[in-house]
């Protein structure tokens, strides 16, 4: 696909404001102990936009900071400051909230293949570590009566899964005034710090995506049943999710694609980082659903030879590091933290061993980031800008929630072999290109 190039649109702020909890934080939790996990991960944003068609009310700015002001009493720590990396003072000092105008109709936006969509961003926002405020929402409106909201949360407050559930609650109390989100944020019960240990250093991961661009690809429904059927014939796999089949089967392509680039046509030793939610594992039944804060982890798996290139055995491998996760975090010590601690203590950087390629899947598929409704129904489109770091996969779910949207951000090169691998056009469609 060929790369097209737009001016980037001209941006109007009309406003901003802080916004701050409706009602004060109770003295009881005007500290937040941060977990281990928490400590583990860096303050970059987690962000996500939602762009709607011509919704009808005339006062949404005021009407989404109202609810926003009423989403922050249960959402406290977004409101507070960092006091260092155990802990959060919340003060109530508030969130950063905007409004803007765009000077482009949002099929603009939408359709164009270069890098726009994080326009609806303050400027420079998505993916760096923050800078006073936990929380950054902005409200922007388009030429053709269209809108977009985006928001961006410290992941050091909480993970994925805390964040579509923050931005839920907020569009819930904008439909209906009258709901109080409720949620349990698991400070340092889950996951605390070894005895006696001191707290983590901070860890700053910088955005680098220069020289790398994005591809959205696009999974059918047919297709991830033709992928899933052909693990469990070779495996014996009863219930391959759609998660396990994508990041097989593309962590096969791309790494293939990449071997098509070497002259003497080797494969590279290549890793596979996976990242899992751990609520079903660190939490009663009856919690996890409200939970908030960073529960998740990590596993890994490793290919060397041509024969492990196999989406059935890639899928069988995934299957089985899940597992062993699991199995460590039934323990209540998360290995991954004290892992990082302990390479933190020697000035090693997190996944830093060499002579491997190294390849970072998330997930949000299970995520409802298609019913977030403000009130003028669901998203036409969910955005992720592009980032945080080259060989960075973000799977989520599409708008009919049957298949799979994966955004796969790759150094240029990398990136046209992979456009170029014919294996990959059998089963995924090319949805933008950026």
């Amino acid at each position: 696909m060929a790369i097209i190039s737009l001016p980037i649109p001209m941006v109007s702020v009309l406003e901003k404001n802080i916004v701050k909890p409706s009602s004060p934080t109770p003295t009881s939790l005007r500290t937040h102990s941060l977990s281990y996990i928490d400590q583990a991960l860096s303050s970059m944003y987690l962000p996500f936009a939602f762009f709607y068609s011509k919704p009808q009310p005339n006062n949404i700015s005021q009407l989404m900071q109202t609810s926003l002001s009423k989403t922050l009493t249960a959402y406290y720590p977004y409101a507070g400051m960092l006091r260092d990396n155990a802990s959060v003072e919340c003060n109530d000092t508030g969130v950063e909230f905007s409004e803007v105008r765009i000077h482009c109709p949002m099929s603009d936006v939408l359709e164009n293949v270069e890098n726009t969509q994080s326009i609806v961003f303050p400027e420079k926002l998505p993916w760096r570590n923050w800078y006073g405020k936990l929380a950054v929402a902005q409200v922007s409106h388009f030429e053709c009566g269209g809108i977009a909201v985006s928001a961006a949360l410290c992941h050091k407050i909480g993970d994925g899964f805390t964040v579509t559930k923050f931005i839920n609650d907020w569009a819930a109390t904008t439909r209906d005034p009258h709901v109080k989100p409720f949620v349990h944020f698991v400070r340092d019960s889950v996951i605390p710090p070894p005895e006696k240990s001191p707290p983590l250093p901070a860890p700053v991961i910088v955005a680098e995506t220069q020289h790398c661009r994005q591809i959205r690809y696009f999974f059918s429904a047919s297709k991830l049943n033709s992928l899933k059927a052909m693990v469990k014939a070779k495996t014996g796999i009863q219930n391959p999710t759609r998660t396990e089949v994508v990041s097989a089967f593309l962590y096969k392509c791309i790494v293939s694609a990449v071997k098509t680039r070497e002259v003497s046509h080797p494969l590279r030793p290549s890793q596979l980082f996976h990242y899992a939610n751990i609520r079903p594992l660190a939490l009663p039944q009856s919690l996890a659903a409200t939970s908030a804060g960073n529960l998740l982890s990590t596993f890994c798996i490793s290919t060397t030879h041509d024969d492990e290139m196999d989406v059935a055995k890639l899928v069988a491998k995934l299957r089985k590091g899940k597992q062993g996760l699991y199995a460590k975090d039934m323990t209540r010590e998360n290995e991954l933290a004290l892992e990082i601690y302990e390479s933190t203590k020697k000035g090693d950087k997190p996944y830093e061993e060499d002579g491997f390629d190294k390849y970072f899947f998330s997930s949000v598929c299970n995520f409802p980031l298609y019913d977030v409704d403000f009130g003028w129904g669901r998203p036409k489109h969910v955005s992720v800008p592009m980032g945080p770091f080259k060989n960075f996969i973000l799977l989520s779910g599409n708008k009919s929630m049957d298949g799979v949207d994966a955004w796969v951000t790759m150094e240029e090169g990398h990136m046209a072999a992979l456009e170029q691998y014919e294996e990959l056009e059998e089963f995924a469609g090319m949805v933008l290109s950026r």
